[in-house]
């Protein structure tokens, strides 16, 4: 999905462009961030008792959101904040 969209923004202007990836970026790794977080919530024990098998199965849901983070730097241009957003000029 990510190589169709990327594909797709090649006849946009760079202003644009670089405007949609961020934006894209965003989308694709907020629900990620919140993934992470509960799932490092629940391994501290917050949500009650962790049993070694549940330990086991969020410990791979970490592993999926850093492999997916990792593929969507690597498609749209590194994590966030890496590549700098063209500066405009306003009056």
């Amino acid at each position: 999905m990510v190589y169709a969209v990327t594909s797709c923004m090649g006849a946009l202007p760079s202003e644009l462009t670089a405007i949609s990836l961020a934006r894209l970026r965003h989308d694709l790794k907020n629900p990620l961030a919140c993934v992470k977080g509960y799932a490092e919530m629940i391994l501290k024990g917050m949500a009650g008792p962790v049993s070694p098998n549940m330990e086991r199965y969020v410990h791979r849901m970490l592993d999926a959101v850093t492999r997916q983070t990792l593929i969507i730097d690597s498609r749209l241009g590194g994590p966030a904040g890496a590549s700098a957003l063209p500066q405009i000029e306003v009056d």
